[in-house]
């Protein structure tokens, strides 16, 4: 146990995890995981997840935790989650930040507003053209594979991804992968 403790990240998605929320066991793991750190605390926790976050380059609004709602209301100190979104949705939505300083903001006057250049949609990148989406498989359940770096397989599973071919293999050294078609470069060894 911990006087202080920190729990981040709280926003469905990282906490429960991707992968846990459509199995009802993984979903209640992480939800006694969630609990064990709650209660490490003696004094206080701080609970935090983040209202933007960027992965993989793309920026997106997250969701808070749905653990957070098991929490009960009497026991969270400073405005509720509810309250503090709308709170920051209204805020991140407008152009001109307005805010009383005692926030660490400054408010913008209406004589210091500027207009924002419009856009030259001349100097815009072209669009990359879209890879074509696969309409049948190239790989089989039982079919001998062999790949690079994991030796000789055979596939378990195939599946269309859109563009590409997801592919679950079990090597005889390696064990069980699973593969990008377009990426894995296997060879059919039928």
């Amino acid at each position: 146990e911990f006087p202080v403790v920190f729990i981040i990240g709280l926003a469905d998605g990282t906490l429960p995890h991707n992968r846990s929320l459509a199995d009802g066991e993984e979903l209640a793991e992480e939800r006694r995981l969630f609990y064990v750190g709650l209660t490490r605390a003696q004094e206080r926790i701080f609970l935090s997840y983040a209202f933007r976050r960027t992965s993989y380059g793309e920026s997106e609004v997250t969701v808070p935790s749905r653990f957070l709602n098991d929490i009960p209301v009497e026991l969270i100190e400073g405005s509720n989650i509810r309250h503090r979104r709308q709170k920051t949705i209204k805020k991140a939505s407008r152009w001109d930040w307005s805010a009383s300083s005692s926030q660490g903001i400054r408010q913008v006057s209406s004589r210091t507003k500027k207009q924002l250049p419009k856009p030259n949609l001349q100097t815009r990148a072209p669009e990359s053209p879209r890879a074509p989406v696969l309409t049948e498989a190239k790989y089989r359940t039982g079919q001998n594979v062999y790949h690079k770096k994991f030796g000789e397989g055979v596939v378990i599973e195939s599946e269309l991804t859109g563009s590409d071919e997801e592919v679950v293999v079990a090597f005889s050294e390696q064990g069980i992968k699973k593969l990008v078609a377009s990426l894995a470069k296997l060879e059919i060894k039928d």
